[in-house]
């Protein structure tokens, strides 16, 4: 228990370092590159995302499913030899299919500048994620805090040089970010291999790619799944660039990555915490143990979902003020379809997470089709009346209609409850909240603008730790409780 107490300082620590050095993130990109600049960045980051999410995640998922299994069974040097493989596979595969996605992006940009930049992407980005993943999972904490710290300092860094010696382009930033990113993976790979044993496998090879029925039974229902996810979260930024122009899928993406990341902070202080436990408690498990983890998991993190959204919605316009530079400001708006959407997008992924402990991936397929057709037909009639609203609108609902099925294919496989109490208790601590959208009061008062933006927004962050408060309390274990209080005094005078 008392590490557990160590690693939730340790991780919150590091998420409030990342949180604040994304907010300057933010900042410095909206400061120094265009929107129409920001609009190109985020096609280019759409293709990378392609092959991230559809080749390599599901792939990825089944290797955090089974790393603390293979490290039981002595064989995790040989599972992490076919990643690396594998990965190195998939970027030379995205050069091959240049000629057929380039013609498709709608923008220029030179071929050999495209292609660096996705398969030094999947590569880099991909390879610095999962292997900081992996060190999370296998409990060192401060490897992986530290690493995850050092890629957005030294890809931020490298960035703002390049952009304001050369060009402020999309491909320059990128670019600093890649070799930002390289320089932490170089890092994060020194503190992987070091944590682990001097020895080989014991237990002999893995047989990863030669009996690769496992992996493929896991994964290709996954990628199937992720595909609709990219169509999602991003492959409709081609539709909307051709609808509306660069310049205003700039602002989109950025009001709406103003709510989604803060969101994530959340998401990524609570997963990286609680998911080593619980992939532990699956692993070897009943269906009965297994459906008690993912309630206890559930019952703490939907709520806290709910209450964080709803914040993050409420203080849109304060966010909108402090992180963005003006000319992105009239994105503030969009922050509350991008809190409401990635709220959604993280409730599904928990309730996706019972076909990953069954094994199962294919009941996840179909309410990702239903979704991503809500989505589809959504832009197509609403994004021409108002493209912010139509596509923030459409991409809710598509989640929406995909969550409630999601929900009844996981029940057919795993008894498990939605903590429905939880819900309510969180819906009724986020009236407040709630409230404060419609008592800001932007037009007049004491103070400059940014001023009342700030004091809003402490008061706002100081009520939502108290819902944490008040949600968590019941569900921490008593013995938790006594010793993060007493861990907590000792700073008293």
């Amino acid at each position: 228990m008392g590490k557990r107490i160590k690693d939730f300082i340790l991780l919150g620590f590091g998420r409030g370092v990342i949180a604040l050095t994304s907010v300057l993130y933010i900042r410095v990109f909206t400061s120094l590159l265009s929107p129409a600049e920001v609009g190109r960045m985020n096609i280019i980051l759409t293709v990378s995302g392609w092959f991230g999410l559809v080749l390599l995640n599901p792939v990825g998922m089944y290797m955090n499913r089974r790393l603390l299994e293979w490290e039981k069974e002595d064989r995790l040097r040989s599972g992490l030899n076919s990643w690396a493989v594998y990965l190195l596979g998939v970027s030379v595969f995205s050069v091959i299919l240049l000629p057929v996605y380039r013609n498709f992006l709608g923008i220029a940009i030179h071929p050999l500048w495209l292609a660096a930049l996705v398969a030094a992407g999947i590569v880099i980005t991909m390879g610095n994620i999962s292997y900081a993943g992996f060190l999370n999972l296998m409990g060192h904490r401060f490897y992986f805090i530290a690493g995850s710290v050092l890629t957005l300092w030294s890809g931020l860094a490298l960035s703002a040089l390049l952009v304001k010696n050369f060009t402020a382009s999309a491909e320059f930033w990128l670019s600093g970010q890649l070799l930002g990113q390289a320089l932490a993976f170089v890092l994060i790979l020194w503190f992987f291999y070091k944590a682990l044993p001097a020895v080989p496998d014991r237990a002999g090879p893995l047989p990863f790619f030669s009996a690769a029925a496992p992996v493929w039974n896991f994964s290709w229902p996954l990628s199937v799944s992720v595909f609709l996810y990219w169509i999602h979260t991003q492959g409709y930024r081609f539709l909307f660039q051709r609808a509306a122009g660069s310049e205003a899928l700039g602002i989109f993406v950025v009001g709406f990555a103003i709510g989604s990341s803060l969101m994530l902070a959340f998401e990524s202080l609570f997963n990286q915490f609680y998911q080593p436990i619980y992939y532990s408690k699956i692993s070897h498990s009943s269906d009965e143990e297994k459906t008690a983890a993912w309630n206890r998991y559930a019952s703490a993190f939907i709520p806290m979902v709910i209450v964080t959204a709803v914040f993050v919605a409420a203080n849109g316009g304060a966010i909108a003020r402090i992180v963005a530079s003006e000319k992105f400001r009239r994105g503030g708006d969009i922050i509350i379809w991008g809190a409401a959407a990635e709220g959604l997008r993280m409730i599904i992924s928990m309730i996706s997470l019972v076909s990953h402990s069954k094994l199962k991936m294919s009941p996840i397929i179909l309410p990702g089709v239903a979704g991503t057709l809500t989505l589809l037909c959504g832009l197509s009639v609403l994004m021409p009346l108002n493209p912010f609203i139509g596509a923030g609108s459409s991409i809710v609902f598509g989640w929406i209609v995909s969550g409630i099925l999601l929900y009844f294919s996981m029940r057919k496989l795993l008894p498990v409850e939605l903590p429905w109490g939880g819900i309510a208790h969180a819906a009724l601590l986020s009236v407040p909240l709630a409230a404060l959208r419609f008592s800001a009061g932007w037009g007049g008062g004491p103070g400059t603008v940014m001023g009342r933006s700030l004091v809003f927004l402490a008061f706002s962050t100081a009520f939502l730790f108290l819902a944490y408060a008040v949600l968590l309390h019941k569900w921490l274990p008593q013995q938790f409780k006594a010793e993060l209080y007493a861990k907590i005094n000792r700073f008293h005078f």
